[in-house]
Order: structure tokens, then sequence, then C-alpha cells
């Protein structure tokens, strides 16, 4: 028995042990000794982390994992560091700049110059971001890789490319907020709010610079108002030619967008039958309408109704077509006089009225329980969805021929 009580303790000990959480502390520091206030703390593979302080100190609680955690330490323009914990409680750690980082070529509006040196702000990304997206235009494929920059629609028209917006919407003229486009060195305009990214082929381009704020965009003026996207091509290289093919292929196809919408000639003639129903039951003054009280609140006849269930119900079958709000005068509603169906036996009794409509009798195209007439023949069963919004086959094909010799690239 005592042994089976010291085995247990041991037991206990070995996962306290094991789950044990401890703290840590340290200080951040540049390769120069500078302390580096703001960099990320975190416990790698959890959510727990802290940034350094002013002075470059830290302090991490409860380290999950004890002495098998692993401590990462990133920050922008240095390499990021990990860190084993073991038995350590004071990890400092001197981090190192990412030199190529800092050093990347990026184009501003006068030339180009090293990132490191830019006091602007700026973005930028590369032909292989361009090129490796599966998008319809260099336009599209900007969605979502520069921080700020906006694509909208500004046209419904199928196909037509997004304008890009680096600065939100300053104007009620949605083509005056577009940023400007500089294509080598070159501003160009929306023709007719046509994007001029939409003729360019992906391929084609060598990088994207996005100028944001007013530093950068200050040689252009109030055209760069709302930005500036200055667009590099590719140019031939020295040397041998090279010919490159590209082929993409793939389906375009819409989502369910008919949630809960009416999509059928059955359901929109019922919904009219309870509209014209509700109105002639509810409706105050034999108008159809809401009334309003000495304080300006609308009310309807609901406690009160007008007429009975069935009354109602025969009124509202009889004139689906030609109800206008009134219980003594007809006209043609916004069904327009409108019949996909052919209804036997229904007899139309025409109104008289400037726009013409008829009162059913003998037959209901909606019957008195506000359901279609099952005996009614749908003259077509057309959808506009099922022609224009079929799931295409996408092809894409590029060919592009690449050299040059020292005087001509």
């Amino acid at each position: 028995m005592r042994n089976r009580i010291l085995f247990m303790l041991c037991f206990l000990f070995v996962g306290f042990s094991a789950f044990a959480q401890v703290s840590i502390s340290g200080k951040v520091v540049d390769n120069t000794g500078f302390e580096l206030p703001g960099v990320n703390v975190v416990v790698k593979g959890t959510t727990v982390g802290t940034m350094t302080l002013g002075d470059g100190t830290y302090v991490l609680s409860d380290v999950p994992g004890g002495a098998k955690a692993v401590i990462e330490f990133s920050y922008i323009g240095f390499k990021p560091i990990e860190v084993v914990v073991g038995n350590q409680k004071v990890i400092n750690v001197t981090m190192v700049e990412d030199s190529e980082q800092l050093e990347e070529v990026v184009v501003v509006a006068y030339g180009t110059q090293k990132k490191k040196d830019l006091t602007g702000s700026i973005s930028s990304i590369d032909s292989k971001i361009l090129t490796t997206q599966s998008t319809s235009s260099a336009t599209k494929a900007l969605e979502g890789a520069i921080p700020g920059l906006q694509v909208s629609a500004v046209d419904g028209q199928p196909g037509f490319d997004g304008g890009i917006r680096v600065r939100g919407i300053g104007s009620t003229n949605a083509d005056a907020a577009n940023a400007l486009i500089v294509i080598d060195g070159v501003p160009v305009t929306y023709a007719d709010g046509a994007d001029p990214l939409s003729t360019l082929n992906s391929s084609d381009i060598e990088n994207i610079t996005v100028l944001k704020d007013a530093a950068s965009t200050a040689l252009y003026g109030s055209r760069g108002a709302n930005g500036v996207v200055l667009v590099t091509t590719k140019k031939g290289k020295q040397g041998t030619a090279q010919v490159s093919f590209s082929g993409r292929w793939g389906w375009n196809s819409i989502g369910n967008f008919n949630f809960g919408a009416i999509d059928n000639a059955a359901d929109y003639y019922e919904y009219a039958w309870k509209s014209v129903y509700n109105s002639y039951r509810y409706g105050v003054n034999g108008t159809g309408n809401p009334g309003v009280d000495a304080n300006g609140n609308l009310y309807t006849n609901v406690k009160n109704p007008n007429y009975s269930h069935e009354q109602a119900a025969e009124f509202a079958s009889q004139h689906l077509f030609n109800y206008i709000g009134s219980e003594t005068t007809f006209g043609r509603n916004n069904l327009g006089n409108y019949m996909a169906y052919n209804v036997p036996g229904a007899i139309y009794t025409p109104d008289g009225g400037a726009k013409p409509s008829a009162t059913m009798t003998g037959a209901y195209l909606v019957g008195t329980d506000g359901k279609i007439n099952p005996n009614a023949i749908l003259l077509y069963e057309d959808s506009y969805a099922d022609e224009l919004l079929k799931t295409g086959f996408r092809q894409q094909y590029d060919v592009s021929v690449n050299g040059g010799s020292e005087k001509v690239k």
C-alpha cells in the first residue's frame, strides 16, 4: 500500500512538471545595441504574446509549454528570431536587419529608390504575384495584394473593369475618386470610365507601385490627390530571344443568389393576391393604405377588419389585376395585365378605366385560398437566370517573345 501511494505521488509531481508554466522576461535590441520598441513577442503556435516597451524590455507571464516552448520575435525590417525557452528565465535578443527587404528597389514618381531610403507611404508588388493569380485583369490582381487599396465597380456592364481607389471616396462622381494611373512614366486617363490597366496583360507587367500619401504623390499635383499607381512594363533583355507560352483554363459560375427570392410566376401572383387581400380587409377609409392618428403614428384595421375573410378573399381573387387602392374605382395595377397562365373557365369583364384592365369571374387565377389555380396552365417556363447565368468555360493563352541588344530592349 505504501509503495502504491508513493507511486501515485510521483505520478502527480511528473504531471505538474510537464504542464508547468513559466514567466520569461528580457530585452530586445538591434545589432548596434539600440533598444527596439514594439517588437512582437509571441509563444509559437499560441495566441499568448506581448510587445516590447519603449526601452525594449518585455515580460511574458505564464508561458504555456514550459521548457519546450518556442518564443518568436518579429519586427518590420528585421529578420524573425525563434528561441527555445529551456531553463532560461531571461531571454535577451539581438535582431538583425533584413537587408534583402530594405535594399529592395521600388519605383517612385521621379525614378527608383531603395525601400530603406523612403519616407513616404509606398507599397509595391512584382510580376510573380501578378502572374500567379488567375484573374481577368491586372486590376483584379491588385485587390487584396496591397494594403489600403480598393477595387470598386464603377459600371454594371458585363466584363467592365473596376476603378482603383487608394484614399476612399472624395467625390460624388465615382470616376473622380479613382487613383491616377501612370504607365512607364506616362499618366493615362480613364477613357469612358474604363480602367487603363484593363488594356494590359498581367504577364507584361514588371511591377506595380502604389503611392499613397501627399509626400509620395506631390510631383503629380492635384491629379495625384486620390493616390498614384505606377506601372512598369517588362523590357527586353540582351541575349538570345526567349519565347514564352502560358495557357489557363477554368470555369466561371455564380453562387446561389436566390435567397428567398420570388423566382416563378405562381409565387409572384400569390404575393400580389395577399397584397390585395390585406389592403381590402385592413385598409383605412377604403383606401387600402394605413391611417395616421393624432400623434402621427400609422395604424390599420387589423383588430377591427373591414370585411370578413371570405369577403376579402373573394374580392382579391376577382380584382387581382385591377385593384388600385379603391373599392369602387378600378384600373391597371402593377401586374400590368401580364397573364402568364391560361385559366379555363375564366371570364374577364373590362373595367373601362383610363388604363383598362379586367375583373375575373367564373374561375380565378389565384383562388380564395390564396393559392394558384391547379387547373391553370403555365404558358412559358423560361428563366433569364438559365440563359444569362450559365457556367462558362474560360480559356486564356499568352505568347510572348523576349530579346534585345545593347541598343534595342
